[in-house]
């Protein structure tokens, strides 16, 4: 019940704190010419925004949730809420100010940003998971195991989870899920429906490569014979965090490639939070930190000049200059 509450809290509070403000301040002006601070003058949703704030306002709720999990039976429920509103208000906005407003200092529009073609984060590696995966390590790392955790010389003690069942039924439903925020990251369906399409296979690939290569680690790595269903079923979410980023501007063999190498980031992961004893009930800085990172990467590296101009319409000298690495670009 405590974790459902926390959830609830996380779709009101910030229902609240973006339409106030938060929306105004990640797509508002920018108040210095580099598009590092954000202009706090605007307030409420302007007109003809409407299907873009509704649409973002699940990107902010989705972020603030994912440390919900991951913090549960330490946290007071009063301090989650002020979590809840400090990152819905603040943290978040600021963080879409800079990667996905036209005016931001990472914006992939301005030739002034990054490499001169900004960061490639399609549909929210880094601007969703990463920084949900970030809050979590903060937040855990700060307040220690739970009671019921022991740690030995590195390998956790820790009560098993309640139900393979419903963390099945979870993922299945997170991954049907994922179609919408990859897939509606197109933003206008009308000529855009192949890319819209693609970012919805290239998820799918991903996520089903990542579930199958976690679980063959898991078994490599602890000499069993049989797939454990955790790190298969946290893979999967892993892979889908990979390809968010350039779900929509890589190839279908890249989409595999990448699934395996968030398996690998996740596998990397859970040996950090052993090796420095952090009590992530939940993995989700395994999943969102670490494959949200590998995914921001990977977009440097796989993204294809002709799905580049596709996906975003632009020149395509922008294309070839902004195409990933393995293609010719900068």
């Amino acid at each position: 019940i405590n974790v459902l509450m926390k959830n609830i809290v996380d779709v009101t509070i910030s229902v609240i704190c973006w339409g106030l403000f938060g929306y105004a301040i990640a797509f508002g002006d920018s108040a210095d010419e580099y598009g590092i601070v954000p202009s706090f003058e605007h307030f409420f949703i302007k007109k003809g925004h409407y299907g873009q704030w509704l649409f973002q306002w699940a990107f902010v709720s989705t972020a603030a949730t994912i440390v919900s999990g991951a913090v549960a039976e330490r946290i007071q429920f009063k301090a989650y809420v002020y979590y809840a509103f400090l990152l819905s208000l603040i943290t978040y906005p600021i963080l879409v100010h800079w990667t996905w407003s036209d005016q931001g200092v990472l914006s992939r529009t301005k030739d002034e940003a990054m490499f001169g073609c900004g960061v490639l984060d399609f549909a929210g590696s880094g601007v969703v998971h990463y920084m949900g995966g970030l809050s979590s390590l903060i937040a855990v790392a700060l307040m220690g195991p739970r009671t019921t955790v022991s740690y030995d010389k590195g390998v956790k003690m820790a009560p098993l989870g309640q139900s393979d069942v419903f963390k099945t039924l979870g993922t299945l439903t997170l991954w049907f899920g994922w179609f919408g925020f990859n897939g509606a990251s197109s933003v206008l369906l009308v000529g855009h429906a192949d890319t819209a399409a693609r970012t919805m296979v290239m998820t799918t690939i991903s996520g089903g490569t990542s579930g199958i290569t976690s679980g063959a680690l898991w078994m490599y790595i602890n000499n069993e014979h049989q797939i454990n269903i955790n790190p298969a079923l946290n893979g999967i979410l892993a892979g889908l965090v990979g390809i968010t980023a350039n779900c929509a501007t890589v190839e279908t063999e890249a989409a595999f490639l990448i699934g395996i190498g968030s398996a690998f980031f996740y596998t990397l992961g859970l040996y950090f939070l052993d090796k420095f004893e952090i009590d992530d009930v939940v993995q989700a800085v395994p999943v969102h930190l670490f494959s949200g990172i590998w995914g921001m990467i990977a977009a440097g590296f796989f993204t294809s000049p002709t799905l580049y101009k596709d996906a975003f319409g632009v020149k395509s000298d922008r294309s070839y200059k902004c195409a990933g690495l393995f293609y010719g670009g900068s």
